[in-house]
C-alpha cells in the first residue's frame, strides 16, 4: 500500500565542484586530481563550483513510496521540482531503492542529490527523468557505495570502473568524464552513441587522461578499439550545422543520421569508415548478395550543401556532389549524390559499385553518364531521379538492382547490354512511357515483368543472344567443359559461379581448364554479385573444397547438404564435424552448419568463435556441444535451430545474458528456443545475466559450473518448468529467490 508522510525540512549544503581534465581539446582543461576517481570501491563524488551552493529541501510529502527489503522503495515524486534532496529516511525507515521514473514529467526540477543509503535505482521496464527539461545536475552523498557524481553525471560504481548512467538534459558548456569512467550508456536502453542526443545545451565533452576506454578529440566524444582505432561517438548538437570531423578520427559511429540540419560535412584525412544504420531489407528469391547491402544513410542529406574531404584521406572522396569510398579489396562504391545536382552528370572513373539509394530523389538531374567500370546498379540507385531523360549503361554491369529506376517518369528509353544477368524487380515501374531493349527484345510497362523473369539468373550472353558487340570487361559465365559448373575465367584464376550437376557428392576441382578454382560465389563474395552456386539445390548431399579455394559460399536452401569436407592443406578453410570453418589468427571461426545436418553437431575446441548465422536453416538439429575454445554464444548464433534440445557450452563462456532486462538487443542469449529442454553451462561461468533464456518454456534443467558469482534476478523469466543445479542445491520457480539471494551482493 502507498503511503504519504510529513516531514521537517532538511537542509543540504554541499562542497565546492572539483573538475576532471583532458588536454586533447581546445576548450579549458581542468586538472584531473582527487576528484577523479582512482579507486572505485573508495570514491569521492563532485559537487558544484558554484560561489554559493544552492539549498536543497527534502519533504517527505513529496514522495510516494512502498515498503521494500531493508528500507523504503520510493516510487514516485509528487512536489515541484527545485534543489531535490532524496530523503534518508521515510517514516523511521531508510531509503534504499527508488524507481526510475519516479521524477517523470517534472518540468521544475533543476537538481536531484542521493543519499548514502540509496543503493538501487529501479528500472525494470521504466523510462527516467523523462520530461525534466530543466534538470541541470545530479549529485550523490560522497559514501554512497553504488552511485557516484562527477560534473554533475551521474555514474554507477562497478567492479572495473564507473559507468556513466544519466547526463542532465539541461547541462550546458564542456562535460568532464573521469578516467574511470570505463562505460557510457547502456542503462534502459541508452546506449554510448544517444547518451546526450536531448543534451542541446552541451558544447563539448573533455575526457581525462589515462582513461582506457575514450579519449576526446577537439571537444568531441570518441571510443578507442583494440586495433588503435579512434571512433568518433558523440558529436554535441551545440556544435551547429557544420560538422568537422578532425584528422586524428579514423571511424564514425551512426550519430548523424537522423540530423536534418547538417548543411556541410568535413571528413578528416584519417577516417577510413563511416558507419549506416542497419537498415532490413526485404528478401527477393535469387537476388545477388551485393543488392542486400544497405544504402549509405550516415547522413540525412536533405539540407547538405557541400560534403569535404581531406586530400590525405585515401578511403574517400568527394567529386561533382558525389561522395566515394575506396573499398580495401580495390572496389570503388559510389555512396551518395547530393540532391542538390543538376543537369548532367558522370559517375567518376573507377566506381564499380553504385550502391543503394545513392541518386534517390535528386530530382534535378537530367543526363547520367556511367563508366566502364561500374558492375553494379545498386537497389533505388536512381529511384525518383523525375527529370532525368537519359542514361547509357556501360557493357561492364552485370546486376541492375531493383526498382533502381523507379519513378524515373521522363525516362523513356533504354538499353540494357547483354553482359546484365540481373535485373530486379519492379526496376523501371512508374516509368510509364519507357522501351527497354535487352538481348534483340523490346519491353514496355505491358510486359515488363516478361524482362525480370528472363533476367534473374547468371547466364552467358552467348546462349542467349549473339548480338553483342564487344567483349565485357567484367567476367561473365563461361560452362566449362567436361565439367559440371559454371565460371568466370579471370587473372589466370578461377571462381564457379553455378552448378548444373545431378547432385549427391560433389567435389570441387583444383582446376578448371589448367587455372586453380580459388573461390565457390555465394555469402562469400566481392562485388560481382551473381547468386550462389548451389542455392535451393537439393539434390546435393555433401561438397568437398580442395586447397585452392579460398572463399565459398551459396548453399542456401540445399536442405539434404549434410556435410562439407576441406582438404587438410588449405590455407584458410578447414572443417570439423561436416561444418565449414575459417582459419583466424585466434583460432578457427565456424562459419557454416548445413542446413541438411541432422541430430548432433560437436564443435571442437579449436573453434575459437561462431559467426552470426552459422546455423540458419539447420532445423535438423538437435543437439549442439560446445567446446572450451567458443568464448562468446550470441543469440543470433543458434537461430534457425528451432529443434534444437540440448545445448553444453565450454568452460571459456564466461557471461552469459543481458545487462539488463531492457536491452533487447546486447548480451548472450537464448531467448524463445521453445524446444529447448537441457542448457549445460561450464565452470568457466561467472555471470548469468538477465532474459538469458526468456521464452524457452520448455526448458527443464540448467546445470550451472563451480565458478559463477552472479546470477540476475531475471535470469530464468519465462522458464515456468526449469529446473536449476548450481552449487550441489536444485531450484525451481517455487524456491527461485534463494538462488537469487546467494548472489546479492
Amino acid at each position: 500500500m502507498k503511503k504519504t508522510f510529513l516531514s521537517a525540512l532538511v537542509v543540504i549544503a554541499l562542497a565546492a565542484q572539483l573538475t576532471g581534465c583532458n588536454g586533447n581539446t581546445p576548450v579549458e582543461q581542468p586538472s584531473e586530481s582527487s576528484s577523479v576517481v582512482s579507486d572505485v570501491s573508495e570514491p569521492k563524488n563532485s559537487t558544484s563550483n558554484q560561489t554559493s551552493s544552492p539549498v536543497y529541501e527534502t519533504n517527505e510529502n513529496d514522495f510516494e513510496y512502498d515498503t521494500a527489503e531493508g528500507g523504503i522503495k520510493i516510487t514516485k515524486y509528487l512536489g515541484n521540482g527545485g534543489y531535490v534532496k532524496i530523503p534518508d529516511t521515510i517514516d523511521g525507515k531508510t531509503v534504499v531503492e527508488i524507481n526510475a521514473d519516479a521524477f517523470n514529467g517534472c518540468v521544475g526540477l533543476i537538481s536531484i542529490f542521493i543519499p548514502a543509503k540509496l543503493t538501487t535505482i529501479s528500472y525494470f521496464g521504466r523510462s527516467y527523468l523523462e520530461g525534466c527539461i530543466n534538470l541541470e545536475s545530479i549529485k550523490v552523498a560522497d559514501d554512497n557505495p553504488s552511485y557516484y557524481s562527477f560534473d554533475d553525471v551521474l555514474y554507477e560504481k562497478e567492479e572495473d570502473g564507473l559507468r556513466m548512467m544519466i547526463c542532465p538534459v539541461a547541462k550546458k558548456g564542456i562535460v568532464k568524464i573521469p578516467s574511470s569512467a570505463t562505460k557510457i550508456g547502456y542503462f534502459l536502453g541508452v546506449t554510448l552513441h544517444n547518451m546526450f542526443d536531448e543534451c542541446e545545451y552541451i558544447e563539448g565533452i573533455n575526457v581525462a587522461e589515462g582513461n582506457p576506454n575514450f579519449c576526446s578529440i577537439d571537444g568531441l566524444l570518441c571510443e578507442k578499439t583494440d586495433d588503435e582505432d579512434i571512433t568518433l561517438v558523440v558529436y554535441p548538437k551545440a556544435r551547429g550545422s557544420e560538422i568537422v570531423i578532425p584528422d586524428g578520427i579514423t571511424s564514425v559511429e551512426q550519430i548523424f543520421y537522423d540530423r536534418t540540419d547538417i548543411t556541410s560535412v568535413t571528413i578528416g584525412g584519417n577516417v577510413k569508415q563511416i558507419i549506416s544504420p542497419v537498415e532490413n531489407s526485404s528478401l527477393h528469391d535469387g537476388a545477388p548478395p551485393i543488392l542486400y547491402d544497405g544504402a549509405f544513410t550516415a547522413f540525412d542529406i536533405t539540407n547538405i550543401k557541400n560534403i569535404s574531404v581531406s586530400e590525405n584521406n585515401k578511403t574517400f572522396f568527394f567529386i561533382d556532389k558525389m561522395l566515394c569510398e575506396n573499398s580495401d579489396d580495390g572496389e570503388v562504391e559510389l555512396l551518395i549524390c547530393l540532391t542538390t545536382a543538376s543537369g548532367k552528370i558522370t559517375v567518376p572513373d573507377g566506381v564499380t559499385y553504385i550502391s543503394r539509394s545513392s541518386f534517390k530523389d535528386c530530382e534535378n538531374l537530367t543526363s547520367i553518364t556511367i563508366p566502364n567500370s561500374v558492375r553494379t546498379i545498386g537497389v533505388d540507385a536512381f529511384r525518383g531521379c523525375s527529370k532525368l531523360k537519359s542514361i547509357e549503361i556501360p557493357q561492364s554491369v552485370s546486376v541492375i538492382g531493383w526498382e533502381a529506376f523507379k519513378d524515373c517518369k521522363n525516362l523513356s528509353s533504354v538499353t540494357i547490354p547483354d553482359s546484365v544477368a540481373y535485373i530486379g524487380e519492379n526496376a523501371f515501374e512508374g516509368c510509364n512511357n519507357i522501351i527497354v531493349t535487352y538481348r534483340g527484345k523490346t519491353y514496355t510497362q505491358n510486359n515488363m515483368n516478361d524482362l525480370y523473369a528472363v533476367a534473374t539468373s547468371a547466364t552467358s550472353p552467348s546462349e542467349t543472344s549473339s548480338t553483342a558487340t564487344s567483349e565485357p570487361t567484367t567476367p561473365i559465365i563461361t560452362y566449362a567443359p567436361e565439367t559440371d559448373f559454371g565460371c568466370a575465367f579471370m587473372n589466370d584464376s578461377v571462381e564457379i559461379r553455378t552448378y548444373v550437376g545431378n547432385g549427391g557428392d560433389v567435389v570441387i576441382p583444383e582446376t578448371i581448364s589448367g587455372d586453380p578454382v580459388v573461390m565457390v560465389s555465394g555469402r562469400v563474395t566481392n562485388r560481382e554479385g551473381f547468386v550462389g552456386a548451389f542455392k535451393n539445390n537439393t539434390a546435393v548431399t555433401s561438397i568437398t573444397i580442395p586447397d585452392t579455394v579460398t572463399g565459398f559460399g551459396g548453399v542456401e536452401g540445399c536442405t539434404n547438404l549434410v556435410s562439407i569436407n576441406v582438404g587438410e592443406g588449405n590455407p584458410y578453410l578447414a572443417s570439423v564435424d561436416g561444418m565449414l570453418c575459417r582459419k583466424t589468427d585466434n583460432g578457427l571461426m565456424l562459419v557454416l552448419c548445413p542446413e541438411g545436418k541432422k541430430g548432433k553437431a560437436v564443435i571442437p575446441d579449436s573453434v575459437t568463435e561462431i559467426a552470426e548465422g552459422a546455423f540458419y536453416g539447420c532445423g535438423g538439429i538437435t543437439e549442439i556441444i560446445v567446446g572450451n575454445g567458443v568464448t562468446k554464444v550470441n543469440k543470433d548464433i543458434f537461430g534457425g535451430c528451432e529443434n534444437l534440445k540440448y545445448l553444453t557450452l565450454g568452460n571459456s563462456i564466461k557471461d552469459f545474458g543481458r545487462p539488463t532486462y531492457l536491452i533487447a538487443d546486447m548480451g548472450d542469449t537464448l531467448e524463445n528456443f521453445a524446444n529447448l529442454e537441457s542448457v549445460v553451462f561450464g565452470d568457466g561461468l561467472i555471470r548469468l545475466g538477465d532474459c538469458a533464456f526468456d521464452g524457452c518454456t520448455s526448458l527443464k534443467s540448467v546445470t550451472l559450473g563451480n565458478g559463477v558469482t552472479s546470477i540476475s534476478n531475471y535470469a530464468f523469466i519465462g522458464c515456468p518448468n526449469v529446473t536449476v543445479t548450481c552449487k550441489g542445491k536444485t531450484y525451481t520457480q517455487d524456491n527461485m529467490n534463494d538462488l537469487y539471494n546467494l548472489f546479492m551482493q
